[in-house]
């Protein structure tokens, strides 16, 4: 699709080929949102023209529409949901929750100048917890245009690519493919594009009343459950195809509210009709288009009578599929809000034995929803509270997964710290993949399958800043590698020797993540502090390692050019001065779709991580302890 992406040295080391974080799925793929960024909203190389740049192809509805037809092309075909939800406007790469951040959309479309051999980039879902992720930037440079014009780029095939890419696809070799490295016109995705979405999302999957049989009919409708926190009647169901229909029965009052909210949760399309005992239809509605599908009918209703209720598609596209909330309030009220605030737990699960156990049932095998095993919404509520969670690892053939967990604040206001700990409290090896504001990653690979462990979630400074807040939790069982940064470079430091530069040399700009640790030598060292400046000496970011503290992280957008790091020793309160060994790691999490131009051959694949060979036994799990594990 363009040419490979090549790296200056650094440190005397070669060019490398560098990781990509593709082949992993969303954290929860059936609550994810799109936003469409305003213009003038910053981002890595400018300011957002996303309305400006597409004027042209049509009006801002047909623009748009083709852009989610894109996406939910994709959706449709696995376990997936992309609600529309609006963009307030926050920096592309703002620090916030990686997933269900309240100002934006998990998925952000923007337009901005780009590298010229490119008409749109793509950064997927990672373990690197960056709000870049998601995120589709549009080249401003290029002509768009709806359909297939000569002379153009399709709005819908550069959209189905990135949507590919956002959904963790990398390039496919396989003909007609969507995710092809070279632009061309598509209309649909092939059979060989479905498949690499189900492998990691799995089929869609009918919703939990259709799976105890069809609910078609008014003989076979669900009873609807009262929900007493809200005084309603609630179910949360799927269109999973275009000729699924779903029915369900409730007991009226005299005045009756009755909502299927979609807006923000999918882009389907429904339509919902009310039948009374006898199958008099008594009322009936549906969604117009797929930007504000919820739907309402305020109805009045023999009191304690039985309804029924017919959720089928409105139109037969894409959009006649996906899931949706309905509500049955036989006090006319209007339905809560979709979104689940954080939990408070009043200090009742700060300590190993208090832990909350969060896996009701051991799960006999890992299967491939591309869901988390676990996810929660916690909150640390003030500087002493810390919270343990108690989740089992399935059986698996190979006797061993990679656990991965991720925390992240939902609200801006907590740095998370995360600690693994055996059945017997023993503290677990893991590797880390982000550490930076308001977020932490960690994997911990061979983690014996079958057993149970505990999640410790805290404050990573409790007497200092950021120490409290909401924040979202997810533990993942699985069989992959995670791409994690490689290292790039490292050097010794000491109070003799205090400070070390080196050039990084960039030339293709991209969305990076750096980590650094500092290694002790001794003991009492303290750490190393990066700056990182471009030519002309503005900062660019800065990263504050600690030895003996987990690696520390940044995502950054690097444009071409050469960049200048400057590495500074630093003591540490408290500690005597000692030497330290610093290491800077790498790692890509940017990808693009070509120009017009003849196809172009794709860059090899990168290599395996690699790790040093040194071998650390934890108090029960053998793990590898090379540069980037901790307890």
């Amino acid at each position: 699709m363009r040419s490979p992406r090549r790296f200056g040295a650094f440190e005397q080391l070669e060019d490398r080929s560098l990781p990509s974080s593709f082949g992993v799925a969303w954290a929860d793929p059936g609550h994810m949102t799109l936003s469409f960024v305003p213009d003038g909203t910053a981002t890595p190389t400018g300011p957002s023209s996303l309305f400006a740049s597409l004027t042209a192809a049509g009006t801002t509805t047909a623009w748009e529409r083709e852009i989610l037809r894109a996406f939910q092309t994709w959706a449709v075909n696995a376990n997936i949901n992309i609600g529309l939800v609006a963009d307030g406007g926050q920096a592309l790469g703002t620090v916030g929750a990686v997933q269900g951040d309240a100002r934006f959309g998990d998925i952000r479309i923007a337009a901005a100048p780009i590298s010229a051999d490119e008409a749109a980039a793509a950064s997927p879902f990672s373990w690197t917890g960056t709000t870049f992720a998601g995120d589709v930037t549009f080249s401003n440079a290029v002509p768009y245009r709806i359909g297939n014009v000569a002379s153009a780029y399709d709005i819908f095939s550069v959209a189905l690519h990135e949507a590919g890419h956002t959904l963790g696809l990398d390039h496919s070799t396989a003909p007609g493919s969507a995710t092809n490295a070279t632009y061309a016109y598509h209309a649909q995705l092939t059979a060989s594009d479905i498949a690499a979405l189900r492998a990691l999302y799995g089929a869609r999957l009918p919703d939990e009343f259709d799976l105890l049989g069809p609910n078609d009919t008014r003989a076979t409708a669900s009873a609807m459950v009262k929900d007493a926190t809200v005084g309603a009647y609630v179910a949360d169901g799927d269109l999973t195809t275009l000729g699924d229909v779903d029915g369900y029965k409730f007991k009226a009052g005299a005045l009756t509210t009755i909502t299927l909210q979609a807006k923000g949760l999918s882009l389907l399309q429904a339509r919902v009709s009310v039948y009374d005992s006898t199958g008099k239809l008594v009322a009936s509605a549906a969604a117009q288009d797929s930007f504000n599908n919820d739907i309402t009918l305020n109805l009045a209703l023999a009191n304690g009578a039985t309804y029924f209720i017919k959720v089928e598609s409105a139109t037969s596209d894409v959009f006649g599929i996906g899931s949706y909330r309905l509500t049955a309030d036989p006090n006319n009220k209007a339905a809560k809000p979709l979104r689940t605030p954080p939990v408070l737990d009043a200090h009742t699960n700060d300590t190993l034995a208090t832990a909350l156990n969060l896996t009701t049932d051991k799960r006999l095998a890992i299967v491939g929803t591309g869901q988390f095993d676990v996810q929660y919404r916690g909150s640390i509520e003030d500087a002493t509270d810390s919270d343990f969670y108690k989740i089992y690892s399935p059986a698996t053939a190979s006797g061993t997964a990679t656990l991965n967990v991720v925390v992240w604040s939902t609200d801006g206001a907590l740095n998370p710290r995360v600690r693994v700990f055996d059945a017997r409290g023993n503290a677990i090896a893991f590797q880390v993949l982000a550490n930076s504001a308001g977020i932490m990653s960690i994997a911990i690979p061979n983690a014996p399958a079958d057993a149970k462990y505990i999640v410790q979630i805290s404050a990573r400074s409790p007497g200092g800043a950021n120490n409290t807040g909401g924040y979202y939790f997810g533990a993942d069982f699985n069989q992959s590698m995670t791409a994690a940064a490689q290292e790039i470079g490292g050097g010794a430091l000491s109070s003799s020797a205090t400070t070390s530069t080196a050039t990084l040399v960039v030339t293709d700009g991209g969305i990076f993540q750096f980590a650094l640790f500092s290694e002790a030598l001794a003991a009492g060292a303290g750490g190393a502090k990066l700056t990182a400046t471009d030519a002309t000496g503005k900062v660019i970011f800065v990263l504050d390692a600690e030895s003996g503290q987990p690696a520390v992280t940044a995502v950054q957008y690097l444009a071409a050019g050469a960049y200048t790091f400057k590495y500074v020793y630093h003591s540490v309160t408290g500690k005597t001065v000692a030497p330290i060994r610093y290491h800077l790691a790498l790692l890509e999490l940017t990808e693009g779709i070509g120009t017009y131009a003849p196809p172009l051959i794709a860059p090899p694949p990168p290599p395996a991580p690699t790790y040093s060979p040194t071998i650390y036994i934890a108090p029960s799990l053998p793990a590898p302890m090379g540069l980037w594990y901790f307890f």
